[in-house]
C-alpha cells in the first residue's frame, strides 16, 4: 500500500494518496515501520494545504522512530505554514542533526529554516518586550 500511495505522490494525486496511506495505517498504526508511512501521508497533507494534519502525522512519526529524520522535516515544514516558530526551529534542527548531508544540500531547506528562525527570535523578542 506504502509504494501504491508513493505512486500517487509522484503523479500529484494527493486526495488518492490519502486514502491509500490511511489503509496502510489502519492494518496497524502503532508499529515502527509505520513512521515513513505517516511521513508519506504529512506531505501529502501539506501538499493539500492541511497543515495541522501534516503536524500531526509528523509528529506521529517522530513518536513511533525517534531517529527517523524525515518526521521532523514534516513537522517543521507544516509548523512553519502554521506559524508555530519555536516547534517548527526545534523540529528543523533535529533533522539537521539526523540528516546532514541531505539537509545541507536542499537550499530551500536552509531558507526555509533561516526564516523560521528569523521568526522565532522577533516573537521571542516581542515577547520578551512585554
Amino acid at each position: 500500500l506504502k509504494v501504491i500511495g508513493n505512486g500517487f505522490v509522484q503523479k500529484h494525486k494527493f486526495d488518492e494518496a490519502v486514502i491509500i496511506y490511511n489503509a496502510s495505517i489502519d492494518l496497524d498504526p502503532s508499529i515502527e515501520s509505520a513512521a515513513p508511512i505517516y511521513s508519506n501521508r504529512s506531505l501529502a497533507f501539506f501538499n493539500l494545504g492541511r497543515f495541522k494534519e501534516a503536524e500531526d502525522d509528523g509528529c506521529m512519526a517522530i513518536f513511533l522512530k525517534p531517529e527517523f529524520a524525515r518526521g521532523y522535516l514534516r513537522r517543521g515544514n507544516a509548523g512553519m505554514k502554521l506559524e508555530k516558530w519555536k516547534e517548527s526551529l526545534e523540529a528543523f534542527e533535529k533533522y539537521f542533526e539526523l540528516d546532514p548531508e541531505n539537509a545541507k544540500n536542499d537550499s530551500d531547506l536552509v531558507k526555509n529554516r533561516n526564516s523560521v528562525k528569523k521568526a522565532n527570535d522577533q516573537q521571542e523578542a516581542e515577547m520578551r518586550r512585554h
